[in-house]
């Protein structure tokens, strides 16, 4: 099985894949899918990635039990996508410290705030999970990912039917503020 690991920068996945690789999973990123002819650089000196190219890569590969991890990986042909979210104002401090100018962080944040990767995901997959990373662990975050990896979340089952469903999760109050 091999699930998209995605989410805005600034949501976690570099940490969680580096968990999940120590636990043996298998861990492809979009960044060295994209590697090559696979960039290119638009007039605004932009990275733009052809996504079709990087999907007949990452098929010719043949992963099986792993993730692939990346802002991009719910556009690659994948049985599951599994989106990281995290508060608005914790993507922004976030990447703010990464050294992103304060227009692309209010961006990526803007993102998070209207579940941009979870709308596109669920237009591309029918299996989509969210996990709020707004202030878990690393390890917590890794754990429910594995949960939900092994099938120990049952969608027919009252407890477990809403606990990673997409839209659940809404940050979008707190940008309600900047205007």
């Amino acid at each position: 099985m091999l699930i998209a690991l995605t989410g805005v920068p600034g949501a976690g996945k570099s940490r969680v894949s580096e968990e999940l690789k120590q636990r043996g999973y298998n861990i492809i990123t979009v960044e060295n899918l994209a590697e090559s002819s696979l960039i290119l650089e638009d007039s605004s000196g932009s990275k733009v990635v052809d996504v079709i190219k990087m999907d007949k890569k990452l098929r010719k590969m043949k992963v099986e039990n792993g993730f692939v991890v990346g802002h991009l990986a719910h556009w690659l042909s994948v049985d599951a996508v599994i989106v990281l979210r995290a508060r608005v104002s914790i993507i922004e401090k976030r990447l703010e410290a990464r050294g992103y100018s304060r227009k692309k962080a209010r961006e990526n944040a803007e993102a998070e705030a209207i579940d941009l990767i979870t709308t596109e995901a669920l237009e591309r997959c029918n299996r989509v999970y969210e996990i709020d990373c707004s202030y878990k662990s690393v390890k917590k975050i890794t754990d429910e990912v594995e949960e939900i990896l092994m099938g120990k979340v049952d969608r027919d089952r009252d407890k477990d039917r809403d606990k990673y469903k997409p839209g659940k999760i809404d940050f979008s109050k707190e940008v309600l503020n900047w205007f």
